[in-house]
């Protein structure tokens, strides 16, 4: 149950830093007299790129610590299937933190592209 509530939980994470992103990336646009960081899009790219790779991190390390506590219950499961079940679905959900975390990769390559050739 826990590990369902820290996948949703990561999950809504980065959909709301989606949204986040997407919400205020166009407000600057509105606002020309305002010293900002983003003066081109590949200043949104660079933004972007370094999102990602945070994001990329942080799945990755969850990851690591899925597989480290899922070792840990096999460990101390003693051929209790309960416990080697809670274990089995930690590893699926490292297994799928870490396949966000190469999936954003690509995304930010084909949201860089699409942000470039917009141009």
């Amino acid at each position: 149950m826990k590990s369902n509530k820290f996948l949703l939980t990561s999950i809504g994470l980065l959909i709301s830093v989606n949204f986040l992103i997407s919400f205020l990336v166009p407000l600057n646009v509105f606002a020309a007299d305002v010293d900002t960081p983003v003066k081109s899009v590949n200043d949104i790219i660079r933004i972007l790129v370094n999102v990602v790779k945070w994001m990329y991190t942080i799945f990755f390390i969850v990851a690591a610590i899925f597989i480290i506590l899922a070792a840990f219950a096999y460990l101390t499961a003693q051929g209790d299937a309960e416990k080697i079940k809670t274990a089995n679905k930690q590893i699926l959900y490292a297994v799928i933190a870490i396949i966000i975390a190469l999936l954003s990769v690509s995304f930010t390559a084909i949201i860089s592209n699409f942000i470039s050739t917009g141009n």
